[in-house]
């Protein structure tokens, strides 16, 4: 089963193979947006359960975006980058284990945009 964490609100998009692992929207937030304006976010975040994998998707051009995913329950830290300039997606592995996960993604810009989501 997974859910969203705190405040955040979690979306589960299906149970695809009846395994009980679900596929999960991860709600992100511009960590330098301090006047919670209302805007588009250019990026989003999908846990894979069947896969425990994180797919990342941008809307526009963000240049270089660095991934960093954290088990923060087991300290197990996941990292990657690609150029949103040439692949629109990526993906993460992770290994799946439960606890509570951050993810950051840093934009080529100084853009920060933090998630955070629970695999049980």
């Amino acid at each position: 089963m997974v859910m969203a964490f705190l405040p955040l609100l979690s979306f589960c998009l299906s149970d695809g193979d009846g395994n009980g692992k679900v596929d999960l929207l991860i709600p992100l937030h511009k960590a330098t947006d301090v006047k919670h304006e209302r805007s588009i976010c250019p990026v989003g975040a999908f846990y894979l359960g069947s896969y425990n994998a994180i797919r990342i998707s941008t809307t526009s051009d963000m240049g270089e975006i660095t991934v960093i995913v954290t088990n923060l329950t087991t300290g197990e830290v996941y990292n990657d980058s690609f150029d949103s300039s040439v692949l629109t997606e990526s993906v993460v592995l992770v290994n799946g284990t439960p606890g509570v996960y951050e993810i950051t993604l840093t934009s080529e810009y100084g853009d920060v945009y933090i998630g955070n989501f629970i695999i049980d």
